[in-house]
């Protein structure tokens, strides 16, 4: 389990890195994309927040941050975290070119993993994330003496 985790540490570092987004959360990258992907219908900063599992002080940082960059603007209408967020044209090329390298090199760090292997990878995660939205019941995972 703490080799999975820390593979997808590394994972989530190197993305980081290479698309210029160092937030340990990820939630930047998230609040970009999802702009990306819905544009040309705005977002708001509490759709952003849900959609990038963040708190509302840390969305709001990330999107101060985008806006710094010219990327994203803020449009009329709604108040705090219910105004409607628009990519502008630099930040949809910004987005479009994320995509394209977060892509590249996931493909470029699972090149050397085969079918099966990645095959019994994927069913290891899934059944890691479907055991952890479960409660476990009381006791549950503890050892016992």
């Amino acid at each position: 389990m703490l080799s999975v985790l820390a593979a997808s540490a590394a994972v989530h570092r190197a993305l980081g890195r290479e698309i210029g987004f160092p937030d340990p959360t990820g939630a930047r990258f998230a609040a970009l994309i999802t702009l990306y992907a819905l544009a040309p219908v705005p977002a708001t900063a509490a759709d952003l927040a849900a959609q990038a599992e963040a708190g509302g002080s840390a969305i709001m940082r990330h999107l101060v941050a985008l806006e710094r960059r010219g990327w994203i603007c803020r449009g009329v209408g709604g108040r705090g975290p219910f105004v409607p967020i628009h990519l502008t044209g630099t930040g949809h090329r910004a987005a479009a070119l994320s995509v394209q390298r977060f892509l590249q090199l996931a493909a470029e760090l699972a090149m050397e993993i085969d079918a099966p292997m990645l095959g019994a990878g994927m069913e290891a995660c899934r059944r890691i994330e479907s055991r952890a939205a479960v409660r476990l019941p009381p006791g549950g995972g503890q050892i016992q003496n």
